[in-house]
């Protein structure tokens, strides 16, 4: 097998060392035991191919036959199908048996792809990577077509639904951000970067209506104690991403009184720190002083 040609081979028991095992010193191999009467063989194995199809010949698949070939099958001790092993460098490194949904392979796909260490480049991978290039050139309603390809195909697929996201927060469409956050699959609304997506969606939402820093400033210099200013002020460097200038000013706020508006300084600056994240370097060091 190469690279473009035979991704998906019928292969026997006397074929077995060189479609699979010496195949699978360079790719991972995928191999369905199927047979005829076999019920749910007939649609995994269409699901099996669509999806192994995807990666481009970066991955490969073999269909051997068990009524014509129960050598193989018999040393694995296969004892019912559809049955689905995977292989690489000349040993198996993963399997399922039994029916499973078109979500449970393409998971079964991707964790073998991670265990194998091969990079590969999917379909989906290339209309992401087209997604992402013209969202950050402003092409929003482009990179939105490209995201919601990949939806189409896989709905539970993280970036594209980060990728969603961020287009109507670019937009400032907080309203359909939101909706667009709270439709997302049940299965992946636990992943961090959605929790720090909603703590963006609400801080900007909050931040989008309040007045200048030179409007406020220029309060500030004629009260230059007033609490209220200096919070409205963080406020406004957060819309304008000066966020060391907020945080700076929602930590005087809180050194001053904790317990201000039932502490509402350190309310602001948790939300803050969610949304640029914990590794962020400010966060780091504001959260010492914080605490």
């Amino acid at each position: 097998m190469n690279n473009l040609e035979n991704i998906i081979k019928e292969s026997s028991d006397s074929e077995f060392i060189t479609d699979v095992i010496e195949t699978s010193n360079e790719y991972p191999v995928i191999v369905d035991f199927w047979a005829p009467w076999c019920g749910p063989c007939k649609n995994l194995t269409p699901n099996l191919e669509k999806i192994i199809n995807s990666y481009n010949g970066k991955i490969k698949l073999v269909k051997i036959n068990i009524d014509e070939n129960q050598g193989v099958a018999s040393q694995l001790r296969i004892q019912s199908i559809p049955a689905v092993f995977a292989f690489f460098q000349g040993k198996p490194l993963d399997g399922f048996m039994g029916a499973q949904t078109e979500n449970q392979i393409k998971e079964f796909i991707s964790n073998v792809i991670k265990k194998s260490g091969v990079e590969v480049e999917s379909d989906l991978d290339k209309i992401l990577e087209n997604a992402n290039t013209s969202l950050e050139d402003g092409q929003i309603e482009e990179a939105r077509v490209y995201f919601q390809e990949v939806l189409d195909e896989d709905n539970k697929n993280i970036n594209a639904n980060v990728g969603i996201i961020k287009s109507y927060i670019v937009e400032k469409n907080f309203d359909e951000a939101f909706k667009k956050l709270s439709s997302i699959p049940k299965e992946i609304k636990k992943e961090n970067i959605f929790v720090e997506l909603n703590s963006e969606i609400e801080l900007l939402n909050k931040v989008s209506k309040t007045r200048s820093s030179g409007n406020i400033q220029s309060d500030l210099e004629k009260n230059p104690d007033s609490l209220d200013l200096k919070f409205e002020l963080a406020l406004s460097q957060i819309a304008n991403e000066e966020y060391e200038d907020s945080i700076e000013n929602l930590l005087y706020i809180f050194k001053i009184d904790k317990s201000w508006e039932n502490g509402k300084a350190k309310d602001q600056l948790i939300q803050l720190f969610d949304t640029l994240g914990n590794k962020n370097e400010l966060v780091l060091k504001a959260r010492r002083r914080l605490s």
